[in-house]
C-alpha cells in the first residue's frame, strides 16, 4: 500500500470538482492524453472511463471505474496493466484550502521481484507530486477564469479567490487567509 498526502491551496469543493471533471483529466493529470467516458449515467454511482496515459516514452491504454463521493473519489484499474485501485480523499486543511490523500495498491506481479527495491513507491511519491502541482495550475486557471481576471501566458499567479459556503478564501503568494461570513 503506497501512501501520500499534500495540501493545495484551494476549498474542498474547487478540488473535487476538478477532480470529479473527468473529460478535463487531459488538462492537468501527468501524461492524461485523453479520456473518454463509457457509460454516461454511471450504473450504480460508478463511471467507467477509457483513458490512455503516456508513460516513459509509451502510451498505455486503460479502463477505470471511477466511483465519485462527497469528499473522495475511488479509481480502479480494470483493463490494462498494470491492475491497481486507489482512493483520493479531499479533507478541509486546518489552515485552510484541501488536504488531498492518496492511498494505491498495485498489482504488479512478476514485475515487483523485477523492479528495483523502492522503485515504485518513488515512481508514485513523484506521481503524486507532479499531479498536486498541475491540479494546484489547474484550480488558479479556473479561478482566474471565473473571476473574469486575465493574466499573461506563462506568469506566475499570485493570488487567487475563491468563494466558499463559510466565506472567502484567498490565496496570496502560496499563503491561504480566510476571510469568514458573519452569523
Amino acid at each position: 500500500m503506497i501512501r501520500e498526502v499534500g495540501l493545495l491551496e484551494a476549498p474542498v469543493a474547487a478540488v473535487h470538482a476538478l477532480f470529479a471533471d473527468l473529460e478535463g483529466w487531459p488538462e492537468w493529470m501527468p501524461g492524461m492524453l485523453t479520456t473518454r467516458i463509457l457509460n454516461p449515467e454511471g450504473e450504480g454511482g460508478v463511471r467507467r472511463v477509457e483513458v490512455r496515459q503516456k508513460f516513459q516514452g509509451r502510451t498505455a491504454r486503460h479502463v477505470l471505474e471511477i466511483h465519485l463521493g462527497e469528499d473522495r473519489l475511488l479509481q480502479k484499474g480494470v483493463q490494462g496493466w498494470p491492475r491497481w485501485q486507489g482512493e483520493w480523499r479531499f479533507q478541509p486543511a486546518p489552515r485552510g484550502g484541501t488536504t488531498v490523500s492518496l492511498e494505491l495498491e498495485l498489482e504488479l506481479g512478476m514485475m515487483a521481484l523485477l523492479s528495483p527495491k523502492g522503485w515504485v513507491q518513488r515512481f508514485a511519491r513523484t506521481l503524486f507530486q507532479d499531479t498536486l502541482t498541475n491540479a494546484r495550475q489547474a484550480l488558479h486557471r479556473r479561478a482566474l477564469d471565473a473571476s473574469g481576471a486575465t493574466t499573461h501566458q506563462g506568469d506566475p499567479v499570485l493570488f487567487a479567490l475563491y468563494e466558499t459556503p463559510e466565506g472567502l478564501e484567498l490565496l496570496l503568494e502560496g499563503e491561504v487567509y480566510t476571510v469568514r461570513r458573519k452569523e
